[in-house]
């Protein structure tokens, strides 16, 4: 399923690690054809990778979802690498295969820390009505079985925010700070605009003049 924008972010990750091919990404994009030949060529196509003024090129895709596909192609490339049914090109079955599963992971994973969150102010069956009501009555299933976009890594992204700003005023520490600063930098190359979620741990617990000057 990497068509589209899925594509893009990906593109990040085979050009890197598979055919150092940054800035021209010849290999990546005729590799990626060889797979899906319905496809329109990105050099070609104005959605697609752009051309600079210096006669390179960029992809357009920001880079968030890359950094959090990497553990999973990993994986998949090391499996690929001493597969004799598999090319270790990146765009092989592995990798699609671990890349797609990835988005799962994340989702899970987010609903485990949202879980953790919804514990601290309501009860059982409260938290547990809203967790089915956001798994199966929102677009994150689609999103999390369907599509490999960046709304489920943000989704994750997001509430791990959540959860380490919580922690970090019931105990402040280094560690902690630096986490909530580099998760903040992970959400904005991921989508830019999301850079206001640095509000998040900022004004966390602010609600009125007293807890703002506090």
């Amino acid at each position: 399923m990497h068509n589209g924008d899925s594509s893009g972010y990906y593109m990040h990750v085979v050009s890197l690690f598979v055919n150092q091919d940054i800035g021209d990404y010849t290999k990546t994009i005729d590799t990626y054809l060889k797979y899906n030949p319905q496809v329109p060529d990105p050099r070609k196509d104005k959605y697609g990778v752009r051309k600079t003024s210096k006669d390179k090129y960029y992809i357009k895709y920001t880079l968030g979802v890359g950094l959090m596909e990497i553990p999973a192609f990993l994986i998949a490339h090391a499996y690929a690498s001493v597969s004799s049914d598999y090319k270790n090109d990146g765009w092989s079955q592995p990798y699609l295969f671990a890349v797609n599963i990835s988005k799962v992971f994340y989702v899970l994973l987010g609903l485990f820390f949202l879980i953790k969150i919804l514990e601290i102010y309501f009860k059982r069956s409260t938290v547990a009505l809203t967790i089915l009501s956001i798994t199966f009555a929102t677009n994150l299933f689609y999103h999390g079985t369907f599509l490999t976009l960046a709304h489920s890594f943000l989704f994750f992204d997001f509430c791990l925010l959540i959860y380490l700003s919580i922690r970090f005023y019931e105990s402040p520490g280094k560690i902690k700070a630096l986490a909530i600063g580099g998760l903040v930098g992970i959400i904005a190359l991921t989508r830019v605009p999301e850079v206001v979620s640095l509000l998040i741990p900022l004004f966390w617990g602010v609600y009125n003049k007293e807890t703002l000057k506090t």
